[in-house]
């Protein structure tokens, strides 16, 4: 426990009330206490919400579970995992109970209140592809978007059904980006390794029919004969910026600065959907260069600051107005992924090549935290977009994990023999991936306490 608040950084002391229990966990005499166990979910055997079982300090989070499990026997019910909250705070399978108790204060006078869960599962089939799966955009919480190294980009909605194909690139989409998740007519950007980004025009509202073939409604390309790895939007989707294997990151609008009338615009694509799609390059703002390897990330979290990762070693901030480079943080290893939340938008997580979370304050030098999360290549990081305390890895390992830092724990949410190649929050409290099997998978709901779910 000293060791993580050290690592936090010489801001964070460890507080007075842990100094006294630091102690070894091995030193500390193990001991039978009182448990009540209860659950508020719709779980098959509803009829017996609460029982009590006496339990050790010493117990795993598997112990836990094959007491509810035993408890049930007579109801011919599974072996399973449960999600656990202990006082209302997520118990991380990482944990043993006694150094959970101790991180957390917990002190038992007469009985330690245990919530038993949904196990993390998927409430939805695996959904297939033509081939693996290395993009996906969570943002709207009536559909989802995947890219494809089919070349195309597919909507799902929450029901695991394909509504719309968008087909034109050429080679696999790196990267899919909702501009206005929370519009019913949504505008899409996707990446490519064939050096365009696309942009899309859809009614939302025809979610529910039989797949539709759609096409886009804008080609750009400038970023020499390289592919564009990534890319992501405005708070307001105005503007996007894209991130290339050239080392360069570019701004670019939506839509061009012309007085055209941009609904008139659309309803004419429909009436001539075989008309090719326009290539004009006004859509172009600014480029902005200093990275001396691939960009593998961009976040626009606000409107004047962009943030980039590479794969050398370094996260940069640029101003977008000045068009000019700000800050940078630095490491060793090459940055394959970047996610930046907080109230003020100014906190970092950053995966690279040896499987560690660096976490960066915008505002400091240096990383203010390090977790050594994964045994291979992180994939994907992303922040909840409520809280910062939770956040979302996954790795080329197999596994996704939800990490909740107030604890330095992790629940494991997916863990395959296949590469995860991409991930995303869904709906407030989901989680969806994808990889390299080419399937997209959808978990259950998972609980997050300090939001109250």
């Amino acid at each position: 426990m000293e060791e993580f608040f050290r690592d936090m950084g010489p801001q964070f002391e460890v507080p007075s009330s842990f100094k006294d229990l630091m102690l070894p966990i091995v030193e500390m005499e193990p001991r039978e206490i009182s448990a009540r166990f209860f659950t508020n979910s719709k779980l098959p055997y509803r009829a017996s919400t609460t029982f009590n079982h006496t339990i050790s300090t010493t117990f795993t989070h598997d112990q836990l579970s094959n007491v509810v499990n035993d408890h049930f026997k007579s109801r011919k019910s599974s072996s399973r995992p449960f999600v656990f909250l202990i006082h209302g705070k997520l118990f991380p399978i990482s944990l043993g109970l006694d150094q959970f108790l101790l991180d957390n204060e917990i002190y038992v006078e007469e009985s330690l209140e245990i919530e038993y869960t949904l196990p993390m599962k998927e409430e939805v089939e695996p959904l297939a592809h033509a081939g693996s799966v290395s993009a996906v955009d969570g943002s709207c919480p009536r559909f989802i978007v995947t890219g494809c190294e089919d070349g195309k980009g597919r909507l799902w909605n929450d029901t695991g059904l394909c509504t719309h194909i968008l087909e034109r690139h050429t080679g696999s989409i790196s990267s899919v980006s909702i501009l206005n998740p929370l519009d019913n007519d949504a505008t899409l950007v996707t990446a490519s390794e064939d050096n365009t980004l696309r942009l899309w025009k859809l009614d939302t509202k025809e979610l529910e029919k039989f797949p539709r073939k759609i096409k886009p409604f804008k080609t750009l390309s400038d970023h020499s004969t390289k592919g564009v790895w990534r890319v992501a939007a405005n708070p307001s989707g105005s503007r996007f910026c894209s991130g290339s294997f050239n080392t360069t990151v570019k701004v670019w609008q939506t839509y061009e600065a012309a007085s055209e009338d941009y609904s008139g615009f659309v309803k004419k694509r429909k009436t001539e959907c075989e008309a090719k799609e326009s290539q004009l390059e006004d859509n172009l703002v600014c480029s902005l260069e200093g990275h001396v390897s691939v960009v593998s990330s961009v976040a626009w979290p606000v409107d004047n600051t962009i943030y980039s990762a590479s794969w050398d070693g370094t996260v940069r901030e640029w101003d977008v107005e000045k068009c000019s480079h700000v800050s940078s943080k630095f490491y060793e290893k090459s940055f394959t992924c970047l996610s930046v939340g907080g109230s003020g938008s100014n906190i970092l997580a950053a995966g690279a090549f040896d499987g560690k979370l660096k976490i960066y304050d915008a505002k400091l030098p240096g990383a203010v935290h390090d977790i050594f999360s994964h045994d291979n290549r992180i994939s994907a990081c992303q922040w909840h977009c409520k809280d910062t305390v939770y956040l979302l890895s996954a790795s080329l390992d197999g596994r996704v994990m939800v990490w909740d830092l107030r604890i330095a724990g992790h629940t494991v949410i997916e863990s395959s023999e296949h590469s995860v190649l991409c991930a995303d929050w869904w709906q407030g409290d989901r989680v969806i991936s994808d990889g390299a099997d080419a399937k997209l998978r959808i978990s259950a709901r998972v609980p997050l306490p300090s939001l109250g779910v």
